[in-house]
């Protein structure tokens, strides 16, 4: 009988250890703390997409913006799972959330990005205010089942990308995504 209470217990236990990662990015995703997902897992989340912000980064020029807006970058901290890409420019379709969202008056550097983290693929479109970079409020992924692992992580990069952040470069060519708190998260071109 006590093997089979401890032999309960230890799948109990599994199962409690799968579930958090779940459950406690769920909440981070909520509570707008979606910058901490990181420490839920580390084991299968990697490190957290956080950096220090060196003394060398500058606020992005409009020609350094420009150049960034295409293609694919990496991020420094997850360069095989998480990355941010810059699509097509577009001016949305009559009648989708994304026009709606914005009365007819898309913003003209309005541009699809996708974000990975793993598993799922993101999608959302973003245009620059000065050197902010701004997320549309429409988002859309894909929908494939992965574990919680890959919705921490989602919901980490997605932390970033929502809170406005301000683009810098260091002398390196890194990419900085650095929010109003002044966490940042660094990417470098694939």
């Amino acid at each position: 009988m006590a093997k089979i209470i401890a032999l309960i217990a230890s799948v109990l236990s599994g199962l409690a250890a799968l579930l958090i990662p779940i459950i406690g990015s769920d909440l981070a995703e909520k509570s707008g703390l979606a910058g901490s997902v990181a420490r839920v897992d580390k084991f299968h989340v990697g490190k957290p997409l956080d950096v220090p912000l060196p003394a060398d980064a500058t606020v992005a020029t409009a020609l350094q913006l420009k150049e960034a807006r295409v293609g694919k970058w990496v991020s420094t901290q997850r360069p095989n799972v998480t990355y941010i890409d810059f699509g097509e420019y577009s001016q949305g379709i009559n009648g989708d959330p994304i026009a709606e969202e914005f009365e007819g008056s898309i913003p003209e550097d309005f541009q699809l990005i996708g974000g990975i983290t793993g598993c799922n693929v993101g999608y959302g479109y973003v245009w620059f205010e000065g050197a902010t970079l701004r997320l549309s409020k429409n988002n859309f992924s894909t929908l494939m089942a992965c574990g919680g692992y890959d919705h921490a992580r989602r919901v980490e990069l997605m932390g970033y990308l929502k809170a406005k952040p301000e683009v810098r470069f260091d002398s390196q060519g890194i990419m900085y995504l650095v929010r109003p708190d002044g966490k940042a998260a660094a990417f470098r071109r694939a």
